[in-house]
């Protein structure tokens, strides 16, 4: 399975590094999408989206190029610690480079 993230120009993205992609990180840090949209509003007013994806509600918001299926027969309290708590974790301990 192929997953398409960052931009594919910043220095992060041409390092190999699209985790750290300057583009999706200013549209986060902006309460965006990862294509820099927001999605969803109350009472006519842009809301902001949570680390790109609003996942903190009934429905999630988010961008084609954010998502992976995941395999219906896993529970989903399961499914939810590998999409964010051991992939965070072993991450930063297979990806880390060593300080100077």
């Amino acid at each position: 399975m192929t997953v398409a993230c960052g931009c594919g120009y910043c220095r992060p993205c041409t390092d190999g590094r699209t985790a750290l992609c300057d583009t999706i990180g200013a549209s986060r840090a902006a309460g965006g999408l990862a294509n820099g949209m927001r999605k969803l509003s109350r009472n006519g007013l842009p809301l902001f989206h949570y680390s790109g994806i609003s996942s903190f509600a009934q429905y999630a918001v988010t961008s084609p190029t954010t998502l992976v299926k995941a395999d219906p027969a896993i529970p989903l309290d399961v499914a939810a610690m590998f999409g964010c708590a051991v992939v965070t974790g072993a991450g930063s301990v297979f990806t880390r480079r060593r300080c100077a």
